[in-house]
């Protein structure tokens, strides 16, 4: 059976001689590594076609042929060759800058196929899979990255949660009332549920530390131990300690003091993220530390000055908010779900007052933070401001709302923007001009940059998104707020209970896209030269893998990750499902400990 290929793909397809294995004697075309260094893993190629080179260490594919031929292409072909297919879906999402993506929205429409034999066709794909995927140190982001986007399921959920748990507490502490005790009881399990789950897949990132990292883990170790430490014995067993009060202790110990549990839990988780982000923030702002004399270590010189670096603040207050944005959207959503199926109905207005103040004042601060937080990202980091706006040449940026990274002709494609903008927002005013990435990369700072590899255009797509999600929050913010304190409203207002119910996937596409536009944003170093940071201590992000580290190592380790945090994720959506379908149910303890009686005690 023939498989389809775009017409004016600039080849002919003569036929070739029956696959003699991926490192058989061919010709005339070569599939070029990009990335220095890297073994030739196939010969000449038959098939004359300008299709896609691949590049290794950005896998940008790029394309002479429109990608609306292409999509055809692959649809008709999907089952013919599964091979290819795979091999297009798994180099498409990595592609450097998203410029698959741009090729395929840009050019949705194609011409009539032709035919191109089933053998060329197969080998192409297989090419791409293992050509694609044999980098180690690309894999091991990509390993880093499942583990660290899982991990952050869960601690947006643990840290905002836990604020609507100690307001909770709060709230039964004054009234005694069993129905406001049922309430603690409910976001005790569903807190503890994601707190169990959010430690175990934390220190499985902090072991490829070792495994994955090496290098990196000996040229930052003598800085990163110690908030690393801290956070385990200061926050990690803070919170610990008295979320066994939580669950304990009810019966135990006084309501003063289990209220004050409740408020220490998330101050212990508070004060984890805390530790957390000044060990990453110093990723990206390096300051108190200097190279050792064979300049193979950074090492710590004021361990105050490099827990406070740069960035720190800034970043820890946009993190942390964004966090309890989650958490009181959360909360919106369960009290929606409970309104559209007429259950707990006074729990459901309670939660979803105290959602709307959470998530208002908490939305309404973000602007502040984000301000903080950008304006930090144009005084240190200039490489990743560029790649957020799209700037190559030095100019005014603008501000755009949507648009898209031409990564060929360094261009910007927007409907519209407003010119300035971004300027302003940085600066204050509207003319200051900020350097692109092709005059940056002409620096010392920045001359280990390759302009043509930088994520461009994915940073650019993650930024937006982030900021429209934003808008997403703002708006059902407001809703939610109105409407919940004009006469419960919200009671009777189905589509904006199915509204509140969504709204969780607003903060949770804003957190992943805003980690993806800090870290993406700073490639191709781990440790990045900032403007203030020491001399020399950065670090690139392909020199801190761990070299005895192979990649069919690291495919068996990311396939494992995936099933195991598949069944996690399961059973934890389970667990915290049947305690929804439940709800808040008051115990006869809690009616006892709610009487009169005992509350004048």
């Amino acid at each position: 059976m023939a498989a389809v290929v775009p017409a004016d793909l600039g080849g002919s397809f003569d036929g070739i001689a029956p696959l003699q294995g991926l490192a058989g004697p061919l010709q005339p075309q070569r599939l070029q590594h990009h990335r220095k260094g890297a073994p030739e893993l196939f010969a000449e190629d038959p098939v004359q076609i300008r299709l896609c080179v691949i590049k290794m260490q950005s896998h940008v594919i790029q394309g002479e042929a429109a990608v609306g031929e292409i999509l055809f292409y692959i649809i008709q072909n999907a089952l013919l060759e599964p091979g290819f297919f795979i091999g297009f879906l798994a180099a498409g999402p990595l592609a450097g800058g998203g410029k698959a993506l741009y090729y395929l929205f840009r050019n949705i429409f194609c011409p009539a196929p032709a035919v191109m034999a089933q053998e060329e066709f197969a080998l192409l794909g297989q090419r791409i899979v293992v050509e694609a995927f044999a980098d180690v140190a690309v894999l091991s982001r990509i390993q880093f990255a499942l583990t660290v986007a899982y991990h952050f399921l869960f601690v947006p959920l643990s840290i905002g949660l836990g604020l609507i748990l100690a307001i909770n507490e709060t709230r039964y502490y004054r009234t005694r009332k069993p129905e406001d005790a049922a309430a603690t009881k409910f976001w005790v399990k569903i807190f503890t549920a994601t707190f169990a789950i959010g430690v175990a897949t934390g220190i499985t990132m902090e072991f490829s530390f070792g495994t994955n990292w090496a290098n990196y883990s000996r040229f930052v170790g003598d800085i990163f131990g110690a908030p690393l430490a801290a956070e385990a014995l200061f926050a990690f067993f803070l919170e610990s300690m008295f979320l066994g009060v939580l669950l304990f202790g009810r019966k135990r110990v006084s309501p003063k003091f289990y209220m004050v549990s409740a408020w220490l839990v998330w101050a212990g988780s508070c004060l984890s993220a805390l530790w957390i982000l000044i060990a990453n923030s110093w990723m990206q702002t390096p300051a108190g530390g200097e190279l050792n004399a064979d300049g193979t270590e950074a090492v710590i010189t004021d361990f105050f000055a490099a827990a406070f670096n740069p960035s720190i603040f800034a970043r820890y207050t946009h993190t942390v908010d964004a966090l309890l944005i989650m958490g009181a959207f959360v909360a919106m959503a369960v009290a929606g779900w409970y309104m559209l199926k007429k259950r707990h109905s006074d729990f459901a207005m309670k939660t979803m007052r105290i959602a709307a103040v959470v998530g208002i004042v908490t939305s309404c601060a973000m602007i502040v933070f984000a301000h903080a937080s950008a304006v930090v990202v144009w005084e240190e980091q200039p490489t990743k401001l560029a790649m957020m706006e799209g700037m190559y040449d030095s100019e005014v940026p603008p501000l755009y709302a949507v648009g898209i990274v031409d990564e060929e002709t360094q261009e910007v494609i927007a409907p519209f923007a407003i010119p300035g903008g971004t300027s302003f927002l940085a600066t204050g005013n509207f003319d200051t001009v900020y350097p692109g990435l092709n005059e940056l990369a002409q620096t010392e700072e920045y001359g280990a940059m390759v302009v043509e590899d930088m994520p461009v255009n994915l940073v650019f797509q993650s930024y937006h998104l982030m900021v429209a999600m934003y808008g997403l929050i703002m708006v059902t913010s407001i809703l939610v707020l109105v409407f919940t304190f004009r006469g419960g409203r919200i009671a009777r207002m189905r589509w904006l209970q199915w509204l509140a119910v969504l709204s969780p996937l607003w903060p949770f596409i804003a957190i992943q896209t805003g980690w993806i536009t800090a870290e993406g944003g700073r490639q191709p170093w781990v440790v990045y030269p900032s403007v203030s940071g020491p001399e020399g201590v950065s670090l690139l992000t392909a020199d801190g893998i761990s070299m005895s580290v192979s990649a069919p190592e690291l495919w068996l380790t990311i396939g494992l990750f995936i099933v195991v945090y598949l069944v996690l994720l399961v059973g934890w959506a389970r667990v915290v499902g049947r305690f929804i379908k439940e709800g808040p149910v008051a115990e006869d303890g809690d009616r006892s400990e709610g009487s009169p009686a005992l509350a004048a005690a």
